[in-house]
């Protein structure tokens, strides 16, 4: 080797041991600060939540005057949120269900002016993939329109001066 070649070997050397020597009042007063007790700490607690693997939801909506009848299908015993949005996306009604061993649950949402609207359904407990949505157009309508077909109201008028009831 040349002399050249070994002064640059040297003078590396050195600084790799100058900055050893300058790194280890640190590392020793690292050591010192943390306790001396051996931590334990359980994998759930480190660890963050992991999606689950779950079969798709499927929703169907049925309207009816202001009243959104939303079936579900999924996984058996795993809850489920259905959300009701206005195009605007502003949450109108929300409602929390379980599905049966038969993987079906079911939730009424109601609205109060006609118009559309969105319903998404997604698992409730642990973070998932899965979701639904669908769009749907619903009308409310007025007290007054609603005994066209000749239907019972279910209100009693009495008339003054008779004790009895008619039902409308």
């Amino acid at each position: 080797m040349d002399r050249n070649k070994m002064k640059r070997k040297i003078a590396m050397m050195l600084c790799v041991c100058v900055l050893f020597a300058s790194s280890a009042p640190l590392a020793l007063a690292e050591a010192e600060a943390t306790p001396s007790e051996p931590q334990v700490a359980t994998l759930e607690e480190n660890q963050p939540k992991q999606p689950v693997s779950r079969e798709k939801i499927g929703m169907k909506l049925t309207p009816n005057n202001g009243v959104v009848s939303v079936a579900l299908t999924g996984t058996a015993g795993e809850g489920v949120v259905v959300e009701l949005f206005t195009k605007t996306e502003n949450s109108v009604d929300k409602q929390k269900a379980t599905f049966d061993a038969s993987g079906k649950a079911a939730v009424q949402m109601t609205v109060k002016e006609s118009g559309n609207y969105v319903a998404v359904a997604q698992y409730a407990e642990t973070p998932s993939n899965e979701w639904a949505q669908q769009e749907i157009a619903l009308t409310v309508k007025a007290p007054d329109e609603g005994g066209e077909t000749g239907e019972s109201t279910g209100v009693e008028l009495i008339k003054p001066g008779e004790g009895g009831a008619i039902s409308c």
